[in-house]
């Protein structure tokens, strides 16, 4: 499954600005928000961050397998639809 990044919500936390409290995700057709748990000692600043490692704080949040299943679920849904008569059956 591919996993996207859409969005980083930061506050300033003591001396330390744009510490991510909150990053927006999308699987598929899936989107969803979560809260990220407060720096430790192994604070990244802002501009040093990856998505490789973002993610890994999503998934360290969330039941990625289960967010996958519910994509994947998603992506192969039957669109509305309509019926009709058969072809071959006249009218």
């Amino acid at each position: 499954m591919n996993w996207k990044v859409t969005s980083l919500r930061v506050v300033e936390v003591g001396d330390l600005t744009d510490v991510v409290m909150a990053v927006g995700y999308e699987v598929g057709k899936i989107t969803g928000v979560v809260t990220i748990k407060p720096p430790g000692a192994n604070f990244v600043p802002f501009a040093d961050l990856t998505e490789a490692q973002v993610l890994n704080w999503v998934w360290a949040e969330v039941d990625k397998a289960g967010v996958e299943a519910r994509a994947a679920s998603a992506a192969v849904a039957i669109p509305e639809s309509a019926e009709k008569s058969l072809p071959w059956m006249g009218e």
